[in-house]
């Protein structure tokens, strides 16, 4: 309801690379990088365009599938947003209607979540809850990963092993 929010509903993918506009804050909720299609959305180059239509000192982030589940994937999206010249914070946290889900908060410069000001009277997010959020341990660790490009779409098979060695 806050007259600020725009919600966009298009390819995001082209819409990025058409717009002009620059936004202070990106939240990516895009569908899992399950495709080649998809897989797209979770590229360098998707990245390198959300990096141009960040304002400066904006902060992006994105939905980066189950570090418990398809821990390749997740830190292949974190690690390809790092490769097109982001600063990242990879984040996750149990979501009731998902378990355990991934998170990755981007921007031009560095973040330091020690120092983020946070709305009052917020229902979950508080400055320990945040510190948590950025914590991984051993069985979702970060693990060596290649970024995933356009032309190696790097996302989609770490996706489909994760996944299937569960269901």
């Amino acid at each position: 309801a806050d007259p600020r929010v725009e919600v966009i509903n298009a390819d995001a993918f082209t819409w990025l690379q058409e717009t002009t506009r620059q936004f202070d804050v990106i939240v990516c909720d895009f569908p899992d990088p399950r495709s080649e299609p998809l897989s797209k959305l979770y590229s360098t180059a998707m990245y390198h365009l959300l990096t141009r239509r960040l304002s400066p000192g904006g902060v992006g982030v994105t939905q980066a599938t189950s570090p418990f589940f398809a821990r390749e994937a997740f830190w292949t999206v974190e690690h390809t947003a790092r490769e097109a010249g982001l600063h990242t914070q990879a984040m996750h946290t149990y979501v009731p209607s998902f378990g355990e889900w991934g998170f990755v908060l981007m921007a031009t410069r560095e973040l330091h979540l020690d120092s983020a000001r946070l709305l009052p009277d917020l229902r979950y997010l508080d400055h320990a809850q945040l510190e948590v959020l950025g914590r991984f341990p051993p069985d979702i660790a970060r693990v060596p990963t290649k970024a995933s490009t356009l032309d190696e779409p790097h996302v989609i098979e770490a996706y489909k092993r994760g996944w299937k060695s569960w269901f």
